[in-house]
C-alpha cells in the first residue's frame, strides 16, 4: 500500500519543532495505537471494532451495519467537529476498501462523511460495492441513490482511493484522485444537502457501512486532513513552513 511519505514526515517534523500547546491536532496520520482526542467513535450497532495499526485506522464491522433512512442506524463513524468558521473548508483521506481482498466486499460503502444527527442528514462519499465511487445521502426518510444524487465516478476502487469534500457555503463538491501526485478531479457539486449542515449542528469524519446480505468486513484509512482545521494551531517560526508544506499535499 502506498503511504504519503511527505505527509507523515511533515507531521513528525511539526511535532518536533512546534512550541505551541495544542489540545487537538486536527490532522491525523494514524501513527499511534490510540485515537487522538479530537475523535469520537460512534458505534450505534454496538458490535463493531476499530484499531490503529501500522499507520492506518481500521474499521472492523459485522454484517448488517446499515445506515439508510432515519430509524435504520448501525454503521460506525469516526467523527470530529468541523472548523468554527465553516463557511468554506476541506476534508480529505485515503481509503483502502479492499484490505487484503481482490475486490471490495459486496454491500459496502466507505469513505468521508458529513453527518447531522438530529435531522438525520448525511452525505457519504467513497468507493461503493466494488462498482464505483459515489455520493449517496439522506435527509430523514429521503434517501438518494447514485441515479438521484448524480455524483459518481465509473472506476472500481483499488487499494488507494484519495477522497476529498469541499464545503463552500451551502454547496458540497466531491473530489477524487488515484495517487498523491495526481491533481484532484471533481465528480460534481451537490446543492441539496448543504443547507442542512448549519453551523454547530453537524460532524465530519470517516465511515464504513454495509446492509442486508452483507458480510463482516474491514476498511482502512491512511490519514485524515483538513487544512482549515490545522490552522487552529497558529504556528510560528519554522513551524509555519511545516504547515505550509502539509497543506500543499
Amino acid at each position: 500500500m502506498r503511504r504519503i511519505a511527505t505527509f507523515v514526515s511533515s507531521l513528525a517534523l511539526l511535532a518536533s519543532l512546534s512550541s505551541v500547546s495544542v489540545a487537538q491536532p486536527y490532522v491525523d496520520s494514524f501513527d499511534d495505537t490510540k485515537l487522538n482526542a479530537m475523535w469520537t467513535f460512534r458505534n450505534a450497532g454496538n458490535n463493531d471494532k476499530w484499531e490503529v495499526k501500522g499507520g492506518w485506522f481500521i474499521f472492523d464491522i459485522q454484517a448488517n451495519q446499515d445506515l439508510f433512512r432515519q430509524g435504520v442506524d448501525g454503521a460506525p463513524f469516526l467523527l470530529m467537529n468541523p472548523p468554527a468558521d465553516d463557511k468554506k473548508f476541506t476534508i480529505e483521506t485515503n481509503v483502502d476498501a479492499l484490505l487484503d481482498k481482490a475486490a471490495q466486499p459486496g454491500a459496502s460503502h466507505a469513505g468521508l462523511i458529513i453527518f447531522r444527527e438530529d435531522k438525520w442528514a448525511y452525505s457519504l462519499w467513497g468507493p461503493y460495492n466494488n462498482q464505483d465511487m459515489r455520493l449517496e445521502d439522506c435527509i430523514a426518510a429521503d434517501y438518494r441513490w447514485r441515479d438521484q444524487a448524480q455524483i459518481a465516478v465509473d472506476a472500481k476502487p483499488d487499494k488507494d482511493v484519495y477522497l476529498q469534500i469541499v464545503k463552500s457555503g451551502t454547496e458540497l463538491e466531491f473530489f477524487y484522485k488515484d495517487s498523491p501526485a495526481d491533481k484532484w478531479k471533481s465528480a460534481g457539486i451537490d446543492k441539496k444537502l448543504g443547507p442542512n449542515y448549519e453551523k454547530g449542528t453537524y460532524k465530519i469524519g470517516l465511515f464504513l457501512k454495509n446492509w442486508g446480505g452483507s458480510v463482516a468486513q474491514k476498511a482502512a484509512f491512511d490519514y485524515f486532513h483538513s487544512p482549515e482545521l490545522a490552522t487552529a494551531v497558529r504556528p510560528d517560526g519554522k513551524t509555519a513552513s511545516t504547515w505550509a508544506g502539509l497543506k500543499s499535499q
